[in-house]
């Protein structure tokens, strides 16, 4: 384990072991002090900060300039109406459903959800309530029974 590397990449990122190089250097009963890089020990932090370190001017200490300040860049509107929800990152989590409330559309056609009956490409579902109505249009009238002649075909007859 003295080549200071873990399959996590912790320790060699940071310079000092992770959690699973300190179980390894535990089990083998050797002091983590030994493991960690030079820069975080008391002797180098002593080393850097023996000089004088001065403080930082402030704004009082600024050199006065003869341009105007910055001034923060106008908001413009946009037309339209404003949008109810942000949009969302490539990386965050996006909805598949296009509904209120997080609830699903349902078709009132075939009964699938994922979509309603202005889109919908599938046979009517038998407990749909447009199933009689399609059902209705290719029945044909049994023989020996008369059908009730409509408004229009009286109409045309006249």
């Amino acid at each position: 384990f003295r080549e200071e590397t873990c399959s996590c990449g912790i320790f060699q990122l940071t310079g000092y072991p992770c959690c699973h190089a300190c179980a390894e250097i535990g089990s083998k009963r050797a002091r983590l002090d030994d493991y960690v890089v030079d820069f975080y020990k008391k002797l180098v932090y002593l080393k850097v900060y023996t000089d004088m370190i001065h403080a930082v001017p402030g704004a009082k200490d600024y050199i006065k300039s003869s341009f105007q300040p910055f001034k923060p860049p106008k908001i413009k509107k946009k037309m339209g109406r404003p949008k109810k929800l942000r949009r969302k990152g490539p990386n965050e989590l996006q909805s598949n459903t296009s509904t209120r409330k997080g609830l699903t559309h349902t078709c009132s056609k075939c009964l699938q959800t994922g979509h309603n009956k202005g889109n919908c490409k599938n046979e009517s579902h038998p407990k749909s309530k447009f199933f009689k109505a399609n059902v209705a249009e290719h029945e044909e009238i049994p023989q020996g029974s008369q059908a009730r002649p409509s408004a229009k075909s009286n109409k045309l007859q006249r």
